[in-house]
């Protein structure tokens, strides 16, 4: 059966419409990019990483993680760096290249920020990073490794609990030392009022023998 003049019509518009669309968001990706290197070749660093991050809401993952990633390295080069803003777009770029499938991108990206969140105590972070980079070691045959990257966590948890623990233990021996300071001071007071009443009561009774 014949498609109607009036249904091919409206498909054709709906094609013409989302076609328009991606090409409005092409050319704006387009603009925000030129926007991007104009602020990169003047210095200003931090206005770069935010034109990039602004350019990649509209993208694919793909694209985006690109996008986040030169994002994150812009602010590298900015004075101060801002590491740790660094460290969190190029774990969302981590996240984007793995929802595209890009796993060995995503493992790279993870790897660039180990040094920034290993021993800051960021718990959730880093147990995000280890879980991810064992389980791509874990794929990969690497059975070693990936054990090496689960137990990181568990080790940096446990020993902040003994850490917390010592401390407290010093606190407790403390405490405790004071208490028997006190209890040790307050013996030695109930010692010498007994010895002075012991020794009024003797100096009262040789008085009263010299009288009689």
């Amino acid at each position: 059966s014949s498609s109607s003049p009036s249904s091919s019509s409206s498909s054709s518009s709906s094609l013409l419409t989302r076609a328009d669309k991606i090409l409005s968001r092409m050319l704006a990706t387009r603009a925000l990019i030129l926007c991007a290197s104009y602020h990169l070749r003047r210095g200003r660093f931090l206005v770069t990483s935010q034109v990039l991050l602004r350019a990649h809401f509209a993208e694919d993952h793909t694209r985006a993680a690109l996008l986040l990633e030169q994002a994150a390295l812009a602010l590298v080069h900015d004075n101060p760096p801002s590491v740790r803003k660094f460290a969190f777009l190029t774990v969302l770029a981590g996240l984007r290249y793995n929802s595209c499938h890009i796993r060995r991108l995503a493992v790279h990206a993870y790897r660039q920020v180990l040094g920034v969140y290993g021993g800051r105590r960021w718990r959730l972070a880093e147990e995000h990073l280890y879980d991810v980079l064992g389980r791509h070691c874990l794929e990969s045959g690497d059975a070693t490794k990936a054990l090496s990257y689960f137990q990181k966590p568990v080790i940096g948890l446990v020993s902040q609990r003994l850490s917390t623990l010592g401390g407290r233990s010093g606190f407790y021996e403390r405490v405790n030392k004071a208490e028997t300071g006190a209890s040790d001071s307050s013996d030695d007071r109930a010692q010498r009022r007994e010895q002075n009443a012991a020794a009024q009561n003797n100096h009262s009774s040789s008085s009263n023998s010299s009288s009689n």
